[in-house]
């Protein structure tokens, strides 16, 4: 401590390289922490489950071409469907990442529909199909799902918890009325988790099921294996449609994990190439501090002669040239994350990226003060090595 203030005299004669020094720590902190979070994010979202059973479930779009055969209905194609081998469910709607339609909703007729949800809503089998995890209440009984033609029907409806808790509170909901603008669901089960996109702030989704009959539409047709059987059971379940529609066509067939994976695809790539980025700003960064470090030893030979003449020991320099870098790496580190905050300030408005907590620049501050230190252990040695003799070359 009593060599502080020589340090910081040492530092100011020497501005041009820490000033340098500085600006490469700060921008190296700044590009680290904001690709370094949009990496984080990337990660997170793969690894995120939209609440589905994802590894046995497959999509078939099975659409009509114009002036061609409408086809059999819908719900002929999925009894036959159901008798397929490896097929434990089938239905006919919307699976998460599919654009799902959004709708607002309340808890009450005396206010209007502020809450927007995702609003899912498929055939008969919907819910099984999707795999769905009740944790309150009970999936929908299938006796009391309405017909697809009946007006003004009340909708019995699966909800995420976190809309349970947003419509209700805590206390219990099931058998309680939600309203839309235009319709009425009553609530017979909460269900964990629904997600209709990802990333998604929040999870507020809503599902239910009508029963088809002689409706023939196109559409998306979902299928849900034994598992581990997805792929014969999607096979066997594309083929078997075409059968009984042949002049319909099938522009999409995927498990559902291969079909989350190309929604993912570009995301997944931007993060490949932000963590290539990341790479090589920190090997550049690094060795760039090494080398500016080793020229500030180099120009600094006879001041460290003088020090090691008037008895500090080789320990001492090596010690004094490590805190002296701490300094710095601190200072630049500090301007890095101040950098990298007021960047992805920037960012939110342009490209509406998530904003980076305070918490997470603690990340690249302890990296960059680390990385810093072990680049500068070298040129440290090197200064501890450094003869008193080299004063008598003056």
């Amino acid at each position: 401590m009593t060599e502080f203030p020589l340090m910081i005299c040492a530092l100011r004669r020497n501005k041009g390289t820490v000033v340098l020094l500085v600006a490469l720590i700060a921008f190296s902190v700044a590009v680290v922490t904001n690709c370094g979070f949009l990496i984080f994010n990337v990660v997170t979202d793969s690894l995120t489950s939209t609440g589905v059973d994802e590894s046995n479930i497959g999509i078939i779009q099975n659409i009509g071409v114009i002036g061609k055969s409408d086809g059999l209905p819908v719900a002929e194609n999925l009894a036959q469907l159901e008798r397929l081998p490896f097929v434990k469910a089938t239905a006919f709607g919307l699976p998460p990442l599919a654009g799902v339609s959004e709708i607002e909703v309340a808890n009450s007729l005396t206010q209007p529909p502020d809450i927007s949800v995702s609003y899912f809503e498929g055939s008969q089998g919907f819910q099984e199909t999707l795999g769905l995890k009740v944790i309150e209440g009970k999936l929908i009984d299938a006796n009391d799902i309405p017909d697809a033609v009946t007006q003004d029907k009340l909708l019995p409806i699966l909800i995420t918890q976190q809309l349970a808790i947003r419509l209700f509170g805590k206390q219990n909901c099931i058998g309680e009325l939600v309203y839309s603008e235009s319709r009425r669901f009553r609530v017979a089960g909460v269900i964990a988790t629904l997600k209709s996109t990802i990333p998604e702030v929040t999870d507020l989704s809503i599902v239910a099921s009508q029963r088809f009959h002689d409706e023939r539409y196109g559409g998306i047709y979902l299928i849900r294996s034994k598992p581990g059987h997805i792929d014969s059971a999607l096979a066997l379940a594309s083929k078997k449609l075409h059968e009984l529609n042949p002049y319909h066509v099938q522009p999409l067939v995927q498990t559902f994990s291969k079909f989350r994976e190309d929604r993912l695809s570009k995301r997944v790539a931007l993060a490949q190439v932000l963590a290539l980025l990341v790479a090589i700003q920190s090997v550049v960064t690094s060795f760039s501090m090494g080398s500016l470090t080793s020229l500030w030893v180099t120009q600094r030979k006879i001041q460290i002669g003088i020090r090691r003449a008037l008895g500090s020991t080789a320990s001492q320099v090596r010690v004094y040239f490590l805190i002296e870098n701490l300094i710095i790496a601190g200072v630049g580190s500090t301007f890095g994350v101040v950098l990298g905050i007021v960047c992805n300030r920037l960012l939110m408005q342009i490209f509406e990226v998530a904003q980076i907590p305070w918490s997470w620049c603690l990340f690249p501050f302890i990296l960059s003060i680390f990385v810093g230190q072990m680049f500068a252990l070298g040129p440290a040695i090197s200064a501890s090595r450094v003869s008193p003799g080299i004063i008598m070359r003056i």
